[in-house]
């Protein structure tokens, strides 16, 4: 498992007027007094074991700090750890070295907004078009939506039909996104909102959810690892 990069070192990335390795920068609005205050960086790599992905920038000071998930009463990065994602518990300065681990993140709407984030709209549609073609070429094994909030606008936008929160949380077995000239595609799972404010679920029933996220994970790089030996073997043979 990778070293985590330090806090230092992330946030020398973030300031880069370019792309950085692993890190695509979003485009952002400069006036942080405006009603729609600058984004969250996308974090994303080629080939992750998945990229958690949200609706917006949780809080206003998120988006201002350009960091995922940094309400101190956010679970995310004590839920990441405690069902077996990374070795320690992250703060929310270090969400760059995530890729050390194979995640990445990322939100459908790139810059915090006070607007209705749910309705379908044009804008919306475009950003999560746009979310869609990045998921295509980055080819993660799987995405998980944060909330049921953001998984609805996104299967709304996507299969263009009316807005629907009465999914079932975990794997999607019947849903997926495409890869790009390749056969391959992404798997999808939905995971309770990490949010202090979701009620609906215990911090222990969270965390189930997350193991069996990381066990389809392993399971999946395991049958990789399997399909690679049989290659090995037959190329000896």
């Amino acid at each position: 498992m990778g070293r985590c990069k330090s806090s230092k070192r992330i946030t020398t990335h973030r300031k880069s007027k370019n792309s950085i390795q692993g890190i695509e920068k979003s485009n952002k609005t400069s006036n942080t007094n405006d009603k729609d205050v600058k984004g969250v960086s996308d974090i994303i790599d080629h080939n992750l074991d998945v990229i958690f992905v949200g609706v917006v920038p949780s809080c206003k000071n998120a988006a201002r700090k350009e960091h995922y998930y940094c309400s101190s009463s956010n679970q995310f990065y004590k839920l990441l750890h405690e069902s077996g994602f990374t070795e320690r518990k992250l703060k929310p300065e270090e969400d760059g070295s995530l890729l050390n681990y194979k995640i990445g993140l990322m939100n459908i709407r790139t810059k915090f907004t006070q607007k209705n984030l749910i309705d379908p709209k044009e804008e919306i549609r475009e950003e999560i078009e746009t979310f869609i073609e990045k998921i295509r070429k980055y080819k993660p094994k799987f995405i998980c939506f944060n909330g049921k909030d953001g998984f609805a606008t996104f299967m709304s936008i996507k299969n263009d039909v009316a807005i629907n929160k009465k999914y079932e949380f975990g794997f999607k077995n019947d849903d997926k996104i495409d890869w790009i000239d390749e056969n391959g595609f992404t798997k999808i799972y939905l995971l309770p909102s990490t949010g202090g404010l979701n009620s609906s679920f215990r911090y222990d029933e969270k965390k189930e959810f997350a193991k069996e996220l990381k066990s389809l994970i392993k399971s999946d790089n395991d049958d990789v690892d399997d399909a690679d030996d049989v290659k090995i073997i037959d190329n000896d043979e």
